[in-house]
Formats: structure tokens, C-alpha cells, sequence
């Protein structure tokens, strides 16, 4: 089968949530995202040993993979969001790390925010898109600093994949 025919036959959106991100593989009710970091992480790349762990046939897997392929942006941002890990803070340059730190309420760098304002910096990145790229406008929106807003965008621009993806995911 080709990619779509897979899709087809072994893909399901979420009935309860409308993001892509979120779809699953019909009958077995396992996520693609699940299915798709355990691929990346523990298991190496084996396609086999992750159908087995969940129990699913390879060409269930082929089809979780091909979705994914279509939808990499979102998928990876719902994975960044369930890594609980805030050490990546560690590894920004010193002008994301002077506005920028880990939500401690919520995990992934998708929930990053500013330092003393809480705003998470892809609400700020939503509106600089549809500001028309005004860094001044979104500052003066937020009441924030414009270097703060730079710091973000900074971020912005080192994790783009990821976080339009998670704009993406949002807008579903």
C-alpha cells in the first residue's frame, strides 16, 4: 500500500481533540506521537519492536510512520511538550537564557516563557506573525520590553520546526 492507502486504512483523528497531533491508529487506540517517540527514543529505529510493544501489525506502523512524515511539525511539538525535562534552558545563548525559561508548569520548550511576565513566548511569536512582524506593537501589547520580544523571537528562530508546530497544532 501507498502512504495515503495506509493512512486510510490504519489512521484515526481523536474524536475529543482536533489536533493532528493527537491522531491514533484505529482499533488499537494508541497515539501516533506515542507510537513515534518510542520509535525515535528506546527503540532505536525498530519498527518491529515498537509494533510489539503495542501490540499493533507492521502495517499499522508503516501508516503511523507515513502520518507522521505528514505531519512531523506537530507531532514533535507534542512530543517536546511531554519531555518533562527543563535542562534544555542550559544549552540557549545568554540573551534567550537573560528573557526565556522553562513553564514549570508545563513541560517542553513549547511552553517556554518570559522571565517575570509568564507569557509563553508562542503567544508572543502568534502575534508578532500577525502583527506583521512588529516587535515594537507586540511589546507594546504585552507591556513588556522590545529586547524581550527579541529574546523570544530569538528562541523562536532556533526552535522554528517545533513551535510551528505548535502553533499549527493550536489553530487545528
Amino acid at each position: 500500500m501507498n502512504d495515503d492507502e495506509l493512512i486510510a486504512c490504519y489512521i484515526v483523528p481523536d474524536p475529543h481533540k482536533s489536533s493532528k497531533a493527537e491522531a491514533r491508529v484505529k482499533d488499537r487506540w494508541v497515539s501516533v506521537w506515542a507510537l513515534t517517540g518510542l520509535l525515535q527514543g528506546g527503540a532505536n529505529g525498530d519498527l518491529d519492536a515498537v509494533a510489539g510493544a503495542y501490540d499493533i501489525s507492521r502495517e499499522a506502523m508503516e501508516a503511523a510512520l507515513a502520518y507522521y512524515r505528514r505531519n512531523k511539525n506537530a507531532i514533535d511539538a507534542r512530543l517536546d511538550a511531554n519531555n518533562a525535562d527543563d535542562k534544555w534552558i542550559e544549552a540557549e545563548d545568554d540573551t534567550i537564557r537573560r528573557f526565556i525559561e522553562p513553564n514549570p508548569h508545563k513541560a517542553g520548550k513549547v511552553e517556554a516563557r518570559l522571565i517575570g511576565y509568564g507569557v509563553a513566548v508562542w503567544a508572543l511569536v502568534a502575534d508578532w506573525l500577525a502583527e506583521n512582524q512588529d516587535v515594537n506593537q507586540v511589546a507594546r501589547s504585552y507591556d513588556v520590553p522590545n529586547e524581550a520580544v527579541e529574546a523570544a523571537l530569538a528562541f523562536y528562530r532556533r526552535h522554528k520546526d517545533l513551535l510551528d508546530g505548535y502553533l499549527e497544532a493550536d489553530a487545528a
